[in-house]
């Protein structure tokens, strides 16, 4: 092929990223390797040295004479990353086998470490040789006559995520499914699904802006987009040892496109409707209100009550869903957030000063919580609270003493979190990126209780579900059923293959 100058094999062999250097238009071409089929063509910024995969085919770097290393979504052509800080050219690269750190050198001699999915630097280390991993992800320094091998182990206490979108976008509410396998987050353009164990995406579902994507008891995904796709929710059907993974299609429940909550059973729906609110049963849907400016709502596990949060001008109110009737009045200022903690005894608001209700008489509760109340832990035992210092609180409900810290190297904000259902994994959504970052504090106990430092809790159940040596997730079928005529209006990226 004219002006090609490097070739790279994705690494099962079915596809082929070709670089080539034609005048005024550097490029990428991906093609099929059985039939030579082009797939996709990506436009580089400028001329380009090589190209690298990852280990799962789902990014391919390609260093340029910019001095800038470029990440790519192969199966879009999105641009996911940006690697900026090499002061010279002859660059090359090499994915950990974890795909979540990329290595690269150049002429002038210095090794680095960046993290693949925020495109920041992570390490620096001079070096004269190229960068390789070994498939248990040792790499060699070359340092004058000396060879020296490190093991370089991404940190599994503190990952991130992110979906590569060409435009700017926000990131919304986030759910983890029964078995702690499957993470799902909603989007400006639809909602994002990760395999939680392996770090990896899944087909994207492009169902438009999406304010809420939320995992049932069933095991089922409840979504809530504006516009007319509105609420639906979608069967999973997820067996790994059976390899089946299907999800959809949808069914859409009468419930308009806002905030929204619901029992533990998943029986009882909630959405807030500024005026009002609407409560949907098996039986029937109900009109709550008139409230001012309802926008957030929960419903307690037991399906019992309903509690109702306004932007800045009428506090909380909670209400008895089986005869609708106004049961307290919460003086709170300011944008206020309710949820019910899982075991049903208290009712928490935010903003800071997070405080506590509880649940039947809706008094205060004496412990002082502070901070911006985030979530419940599974067992309602503990509470994430955010500090004006963006370091994550974990606190004892029944007490409020802080049991441990958690201090991001983003130091971003945090526009919501939630708990993995066994309680080991805390996910964060952050639209300073944005990014999904999950803190895993089953690996931050086992590192503290090596050193005598664990916090005084229960001890999380084994086997971790969201293991990286567990069983890979089969292929996601993705059935759009009605709504697929959707599709190319409201993603900007099409299911990979």
């Amino acid at each position: 092929m004219p002006n090609s100058r490097y070739l790279a094999f994705r690494p099962d062999g079915a596809q082929i990223a070709v670089t080539q250097n034609e005048p005024g238009n550097p490029n990428c071409r991906i093609l099929e390797s059985e039939t030579g089929r082009l797939v996709r063509s990506i436009k580089l910024p400028s001329a380009v040295t090589m190209a690298a995969w990852s280990l799962d085919g789902t990014t391919l770097a390609t260093p340029c004479e910019d001095l800038k290393i470029y990440l790519w979504d192969p199966a879009t052509g999105t641009r996911k990353a940006t690697l900026e800080g090499h002061t010279a050219t002859g660059l090359n690269v090499a994915f950990h086998p974890a795909g979540t750190l990329v290595a690269s050198n150049g002429w002038e001699v210095q090794l680095r470490l960046w993290d693949a999915v925020l495109g920041r630097p992570m390490l620096s280390l001079t070096d004269g040789s190229g960068p390789e991993f070994s498939q248990d992800g040792r790499t060699v320094v070359a340092l004058e006559d000396a060879l020296i091998t490190y093991q370089v182990d991404p940190a599994l206490e503190y990952r991130s995520f992110a979906h590569p979108f060409g435009e700017p976008i926000s990131y919304w509410r986030a759910s983890i499914r029964r078995d702690g396998r499957v993470l799902a987050v909603g989007t400006d353009r639809g909602v994002a699904l990760w395999d939680l164990a392996r770090g990896t995406e899944l087909p994207f579902l492009p169902i438009g802006k999406s304010l809420y994507a939320l995992f049932e008891a069933s095991g089922d995904l409840l979504t809530l987009s504006t516009g007319p796709i509105g609420v639906q929710r979608w069967p999973v059907q997820l067996d790994p040892n059976r390899r089946e993974f299907r999800i959809g299609p949808p069914r859409q429940l009468p419930l308009p496109p806002a905030g929204g909550a619901e029992d533990r059973a998943g029986r009882i729906v909630a959405t807030a409707y500024r005026d009002h609110a609407l409560v949907s049963t098996p039986e029937r849907t109900t009109r709550v209100g008139p409230l001012d400016d309802c926008r957030y709502v929960a419903v307690s596990p037991d399906g019992q009550w309903l509690a109702t949060g306004s932007h800045f001008i009428n506090g909380a109110q909670v209400w008895h869903i089986p005869d609708g009737a106004r049961v307290a009045d919460l003086k709170v200022d300011g944008r206020v957030e309710v949820a019910f903690s899982p075991d049903g005894k208290w009712l928490m608001t935010s903003p800071a000063p997070c405080r506590l209700w509880a649940v039947g008489t809706w008094r205060e509760a004496a412990q002082k919580i502070g901070g911006n109340g985030l979530c419940f832990s599974p067992d309602g035992r503990l509470m994430a609270v955010v500090d004006a210092t963006r370091v994550i609180r974990l606190v004892e409900t029944e007490t409020g003493r802080t049991a441990a810290r958690l201090e991001s190297p983003d130091l971003c904000s945090v526009g919501c979190a939630t708990f993995s259902p066994d309680g080991s994994r805390l996910v964060v959504v952050t639209n300073d990126g944005p990014a999904v970052h999950v803190w895993d504090l089953r690996a931050i106990r086992r590192r503290l209780a090596a050193m005598g430092l664990d916090w005084d809790a229960q001890s999380y159940a084994d086997p971790d579900p969201a293991d990286a040596k567990a069983t890979p997730l089969p292929p996601l079928q993705l059935d759009l059923g009605p709504l697929a005529g959707e599709n190319s209006n409201t993603s900007p990226n099409p299911p990979r293959p």
